[in-house]
């Protein structure tokens, strides 16, 4: 995925959407509010789930969102998505070793699967066969988002940091290049190539928009229990990828995140949105920790 481009769009389709319409008033946002309970800190942490990959449907954002990040002094992100050498490096790990081809897991069938959608999405077959099943999957399914009007360029983290760099503010990140292609990679061949015979599949039944609409209006209406669910389509709930792409890293985000809250910082964090998913997700692991965990509705 790009980080944000292609890559990071990439290996969970959960973070693509379609559809239209903005919040109603008083609907949930995938939006947070944390702050200390006690003692003297007064930090303040908006923690806001995004989508990688949009559209035009997906702005404007409401202006409960708009006004919290004008507000505050400091912009997180996983990674800076304007940092050229992160898509750089991305690519670079991309690839397979020399001598190594991605056909090299899959059978007859789903070799000629795999050269009819690529057909489909007018692309050569030969053009991804260098790359690991991981970045394959995400090339995919950029290229079919593409075609239903979405993309990486148009995603929300892309969308804050542009808005945060005119702005003049500070843009920090919560992880390395290397933790996120450690992440990334984390799943087996095998899951790994399960997530390439989805994105194979989604585009051979003409599924792609069904599955970003079910996002988008799960992300729209901070719905996390909806969201979990579409995910579940594409991720195993014990899966040892699942495991690595967030329960591990939302336990390292933590510590940075209280670090900034008891320095008393105020800072809106935007990563993406199933970082706030179930009991290990974001906002329960704060709560957990004894913060005041508040989610935010349209039109507050």
């Amino acid at each position: 995925m790009n980080r944000m481009s292609g890559w990071r769009a990439l290996l969970v389709v959960w973070l693509l959407v379609c559809a239209a319409g903005v919040q109603a008033a008083g609907e949930r946002l995938s939006l947070w509010e944390v702050t200390p309970t006690a003692g003297g800190a007064r930090g303040k942490v908006y923690l806001f789930g995004s989508i990688h990959v949009c559209g035009n449907v997906c702005y404007p954002l409401s202006g409960s969102i708009t006004r919290r990040f004008e507000a505050a002094p400091a912009l997180a992100v996983e990674l800076d998505p304007l940092n050229p050498d992160v898509s750089a490096r991305m690519m670079k790990e991309a690839q397979l070793p020399a001598g190594q081809s991605l056909s090299d897991g899959m059978s007859s069938a789903e070799r000629r699967r795999y050269e009819q959608v690529m057909a489909r999405l007018g692309l050569p077959g030969e053009v991804l066969m260098s790359m690991k099943p991981w970045m394959a999957a995400t090339v995919i399914t950029l290229m079919a988002a593409e075609r239903e009007g979405y993309s990486a360029t148009q995603g929300i983290d892309m969308w804050f940091v542009s808005r945060a760099r005119e702005a003049g503010k500070r843009v920090l990140e919560l992880e390395t290049a290397e933790r996120q292609l450690a992440a990334l990679t984390g799943g087996s061949e095998a899951e790994q190539m399960e997530q390439l015979r989805l994105a194979l599949q989604l585009v051979e039944r003409n599924q792609m928009k069904p599955y970003f609409d079910r996002m988008r209006i799960a992300w729209q209406r901070g719905d996390m229990a909806a969201l979990d669910a579409v995910m579940t389509e594409t991720m195993s709930g014990d899966s040892a990828w699942r495991e690595a792409l967030l329960d591990r890293r939302n336990e390292e985000m933590v510590v940075t995140l209280t670090q900034w809250l008891a320095r008393g910082d105020t800072v809106f964090v935007v990563v993406g949105a199933g970082h706030m998913i179930g009991d290990k997700g974001l906002p329960a692991l704060l709560a957990a920790r004894g913060y005041k965990v508040r989610q935010i509705a349209d039109g507050e």
